[in-house]
């Protein structure tokens, strides 16, 4: 497919792009607002290398960003030379809303989570045409410092813990999550997409649920 541009009609058929079709899509989009959305924000990544205890994305500019799955936080200017180096609980150059952490990238508020899954995404070259209606789920609840400190379990952005999801499922799981560790006593990671846990659940019976999850979740603790 020629790269120079991406007709609207394939990229609403096929819903997913390769990292240099979702660029070129994007750039040829018009641009109504000053602002910069996420989109624009991930067309200037140039690419992203996984870490053993996070992801790296460098930009067409030259800078780069580091971000830990322990939600530590780097900034490296074009020299490569640290501008910034932070962990969550920090306030330079982060900020925090409904207990989830974000970063400033061009000066759009990205959260963590979502940094993260988006750079798992350009990492698997599959990426959704556009963002704006997707969530980065943590599965076991830690994306929320409050949950965490709930749930007492350390903060987790590791790959296989996020997932997109609609922003109803997410505000759901967060939920859930709670209440099954009221039900069971463990925290489990589940993705809020999981109807048979939604079923049993809304049946409440307590052991049918809690035999589900030893026999069928991820025991976190």
């Amino acid at each position: 497919m020629n790269n120079q541009f991406i007709p609207l009609y394939y990229a609403q058929k096929e819903g997913l792009l390769n990292f240099s079709e979702f660029k070129a899509y994007h750039r040829f989009q018009p641009k109504e607002i000053k602002t910069l959305s996420f989109e624009d924000v991930i067309s200037s990544i140039s690419s992203v290398i996984k870490m053993e205890h996070g992801v790296k994305a460098m930009f067409e500019d030259g800078t780069a960003i580091y971000v830990g799955f322990d939600g530590s936080y780097v900034r490296y200017n074009k020299l490569g030379q640290k501008q910034i180096s932070r962990k969550v609980g920090s306030l330079t150059g982060m900020s925090f809303q409904n207990f989830h952490v974000y970063i400033f990238v061009y000066g759009k508020a990205i959260s963590l989570e979502r940094f993260v899954a988006v750079c798992r995404d350009i990492i698997n070259d599959t990426l959704a045409v556009n963002y704006s209606d997707l969530t980065a789920n943590v599965m076991e609840g830690s994306g929320s410092l409050e949950t965490a400190d709930y749930l007492n379990i350390p903060y987790n952005l590791d790959f296989d813990n996020i997932e997109w999801c609609s922003k109803s499922k997410n505000a759901a799981h967060g939920q859930k999550i709670k209440k099954l560790f009221e039900i069971t006593g463990h925290v489990y990671r589940f993705s809020a997409e999981d109807a048979e846990l939604d079923r049993l659940m809304r049946c409440g019976n307590h052991k049918m649920i809690a035999d589900y999850c030893e026999n069928n979740l991820f025991k976190v603790r």
